[in-house]
Order: C-alpha cells, then sequence, then structure tokens
C-alpha cells in the first residue's frame, strides 16, 4: 500500500471512532518502548480508532527520539489488565451495519495487513507480553511479534473456522496465517487454524509459539509498576539478554548491530511470495465478510453479549 493510501484509510479509520486507545511509550525501560491495547470494557478488542492509532505507531517506531544513551532497540506488544486481545470490538457492529460490509472488510484487511507487516519488519525486537486470551484477532497480533511471553494462565484461540471467515470474525486478512506458518511448519498451523483449539500456555512452549512462559500472573494492570506484572518483568529479562552485555553495569551491546541483524533475519524471507499469499487470504477473507456463515456467527456472539451471559471461549 503507497503511503498515501495508507494516510487516507488511517484518517478515514479514526473517522469512524469507537472506544480505547493504543498507547505508546518510547521510554518505558532503558532502550525498550511498550505499546500497549487499552480497551478493558471490550478485553481490549480493536476499534477502528484504535487501528488507525496502532498503524500510527508502526510509522513513526523506527525515527522514535530516545534516551541518546539508550538508543531505542526493543518494544513490547501487549494488553492492559486481563487480556491480550479478543480481537474486533463487537460494539462498532452493533452501532452501524456498515462495520458488517465488505466494503469495510477491504479497509480493514488492508489497514491491518499492511500494519502488522511493517511491524514484522521494524528493525527492533519485539516481543508479545501476553496475560489472558488472545484469541481471533488478539492472536493475530501476536504472530507479527519476533517472540512472545505468556503467563501461566495465558489461552491463545484461533477462532476463525468457528465464525465463517478465513481469520477472526472480525478481524483478519492481516496476514496471520502466513506469520504462524513462518513460526511454526505448515502442518502445525493447518491443526490450529481449523480446529481452533483452545492454546494453553504450555501448549505453546511444546509448539514454539511461546519462547519463555511465566510462572506467575498478574492479572492486573500490565503499564502501571513492573515490579507487580510478572508477564512484563519475564519479557523485559528475556529482551535484556539481546540488549546489554552486562546489565547491572548498563554496558550495552552494539543497537547498530542488533537492528542491522534484525533487518537482515527479516529480509531473508521471500518477500514477494509472501505478499501474494497476503493477497490471496485478503480477497478470501473479503469473500466471506457479510455472507451468511459469517452474520450468523456474528449474531450469536451479540445476543450472548446483550445477555450478559459469562460465556467462556
Amino acid at each position: 500500500m503507497n503511503q498515501n493510501n495508507l494516510k487516507l484509510l488511517q484518517k478515514k479509520f479514526k473517522l469512524y471512532g469507537g472506544l480505547g486507545s493504543v498507547d505508546f511509550n518510547p521510554n518505558f525501560q532503558k532502550s525498550i518502548a511498550l505499546v500497549s491495547l487499552n480497551n478493558v470494557e471490550s478485553k481490549n478488542a480493536l476499534s477502528p480508532k484504535m487501528m488507525a492509532e496502532l498503524s500510527e505507531i508502526v510509522d513513526s517506531l523506527e525515527n522514535t527520539s530516545h534516551d541518546k544513551n539508550y538508543p531505542l532497540t526493543a518494544l513490547i506488544l501487549t494488553g492492559n489488565k486481563k487480556t491480550f486481545c479478543s480481537g474486533f470490538d463487537l460494539r462498532m457492529t452493533s452501532s452501524d451495519n456498515k462495520f458488517k460490509g465488505k466494503e469495510f472488510a477491504n479497509e480493514m484487511t488492508h489497514l491491518m495487513n499492511d500494519t502488522l507487516r511493517k511491524f514484522s519488519k521494524l528493525s527492533l525486537i519485539s516481543i508479545a507480553a501476553i496475560d489472558g486470551w488472545a484469541i481471533g484477532g488478539g492472536a493475530e497480533l501476536i504472530t507479527a511479534c519476533d517472540f512472545r511471553c505468556l503467563s501461566k494462565n495465558a489461552k491463545i484461540k484461533f477462532v476463525h473456522s468457528e465464525m465463517g471467515v478465513t481469520t477472526d470474525y472480525l478481524t483478519i486478512g492481516w496476514g496471520g496465517s502466513g506469520r504462524l506458518i513462518s513460526i511454526l511448519n505448515q502442518k502445525e498451523a493447518l491443526k490450529i487454524l481449523v480446529s481452533g483449539k483452545t492454546l494453553t500456555a504450555n501448549d505453546c512452549l511444546q509448539n514454539g509459539l511461546a519462547d519463555v512462559v511465566s510462572e506467575e500472573s498478574s492479572y492486573g494492570s500490565l503499564t502501571d509498576t513492573v515490579s507487580i506484572n510478572p508477564v512484563i518483568k519475564k519479557s523485559l529479562d528475556f529482551l535484556n539478554d539481546f540488549i546489554f552485555v552486562d546489565k547491572e553495569n548498563s554496558i550495552m551491546r552494539s543497537s547498530s548491530s542488533i537492528k542491522s541483524f534484525k533487518k537482515i533475519i527479516s529480509s531473508f524471507s521471500e518477500e514477494k511470495p509472501f505478499i501474494k499469499f497476503n493477497e490471496i487470504e485478503r480477497d478470501a477473507f473479503v469473500s466471506l465478510w457479510g455472507e451468511n456463515d459469517q452474520l450468523m456467527a456474528l449474531e450469536r456472539k451479540i445476543k450472548i453479549k446483550n445477555a450478559g451471559e459469562n460465556k467462556k471461549y
């Protein structure tokens, strides 16, 4: 997507609105930034406004100012409080039927696919800190990170096959299936996507989706105090092994070298075939959006939400 079209989509999605925010702290820790999803009432589901904010943050990340002694080298992507991310905010479809239409589906998949493709190609080392659920679109998000840290109570679920679309019932075409294949393998990715199985932290550690697991789970705010959040602390410890030769004495590895290695690794994938794969994925997603299976699944979800039932994923 060219930059002009991207800016137009960012502006349009801001106008679409919705609740929540994506918060960015470039100085969270020495050389480490924090990107946090904050829409607690909807389990950190993404509204169009949040999608635009995430896209803008990704655009700015490579040029973000930072302490000159500690150049920005890594980032943590997380969700506030009890959930990492639960996909698209269902309240949007209740407020306006256009969010059930194919035009919106096409816009969303282009914006988010572009955003997460660029996120995965950043020269910064990234880790998803996951406490609670990463479901549907939230599961897509974690595949854009280089590494994943899960709490012992974390749950990952790709619900797309249940919802009548190729990727979450209200979120994707975000390139998640292609990234999942890159992280695991074709056979394992197929099993996960088709079965819709809920993956525990131990499952993810065994199949390679998780890189580290925290034996503690705060189920509290992930952004207030690092010392009270084991998942953030574990993620920081993991990243600091990349950043520092000697953390205690603040002796850093070369930030330029780290970024160069990340660029080399990122560029190793066959970019053109992957982009073509993303086009196929987007087309499949848009073709299924608004069709009977997807609308029926969406209606079930809205009825459950409106009835206030405590339904387990």
